[in-house]
């Protein structure tokens, strides 16, 4: 039954933020995306990975809240009279980032880069205000230390586990050979059910392309097409990482790319 719930609320996060940064009607388009014509995540009706799915729950929450905070940071007022720290929107935010590491941290890796994202498009509305600009700076690492307080207990020996992982393979020599991770279908295929779902739902998502092509030239929507369209890209490098044949790099396989692919 958790599944259930966490399947009914995927959507929801889809909607705060296209209603919060594009419109109403983008929004319950999103939520309808996300919730009734997507294959992923509905289709896990017993999911074995409620840790990915619940990371994916709150992603975009905790990034509203992150952009909503810097962006409130260059409001003309703001920046014009100055702001003290607000730690209660630094803790929160914090805390919705680490409890994303510390659900599931491939989700993690999904988030950061959609932070990353918004954080530059945020520098770059205040190229204007230079000083302001390293305020903005400041508090966002003031952020990733907090993160990385509360995530120490567990980043410590998950780091140690993955490098001791992935190390031992080279040493084993089952990825030495440049053939070897592009012929491992973990990698190279993923689970044939998954894929196949997905290649089944192509006519949905070349609808999205068509949608966010068409958003582009909207004034309104520009800047979360752009958005959309960078954060994609880090989707596809985690999906062809193995091609570099680093087994360091290859930190989730195609599977688990397309079980958030909804998302972006």
């Amino acid at each position: 039954w958790m599944c259930q719930v966490l399947n009914g609320i995927s959507g929801i996060g889809s909607f705060l933020l296209l209603d919060k940064f594009v419109s109403r009607k983008s929004a319950i388009a999103g939520l309808a995306f996300v919730g009734l014509f997507s294959v992923f995540p509905n289709y896990y009706v017993n999911w074995g990975r409620f840790t990915q799915l619940a990371g994916q729950v709150i992603l975009f929450p905790t990034a509203i809240m992150y952009w909503e905070f810097i962006r409130s940071l260059g409001r003309k007022d703001v920046v014009s009279k100055g702001r003290k720290l607000d730690w209660q929107a630094i803790v929160f935010i914090a805390i919705g980032i680490g409890s994303v590491c510390l659900l599931h941290f491939r989700v993690a890796a999904f988030l950061f880069p959609l932070l990353l994202i918004i954080f530059l498009i945020e520098l770059s509305n205040l190229k204007n205000f230079k000083k302001h600009r390293w305020n903005v700076f400041f508090q966002s690492v003031l952020i990733v230390v907090l993160v990385t307080v509360i995530i120490l207990p567990a980043l410590i020996p998950g780091v140690e586990a993955y490098w001791n992982t992935r190390v031992s393979q080279n040493e084993l020599g089952s990825l030495i050979s440049s053939g070897t991770m592009s012929d491992n279908w973990y990698y190279s295929k993923g689970d044939t059910k998954t894929m196949q779902l997905s290649a089944d739902s192509t006519w949905l998502y070349l609808i999205c392309v068509v949608g966010i092509i068409l958003g582009l030239f909207r004034s309104e929507s520009r800047q979360i097409c752009i958005l959309i369209i960078f954060w994609s890209l880090f989707f596809v490098a985690y999906t062809y990482a193995y091609l570099t044949n680093i087994p360091l790099l290859a930190i989730m396989n195609r599977t688990a790319v397309v079980l958030a692919l909804y998302m972006p």
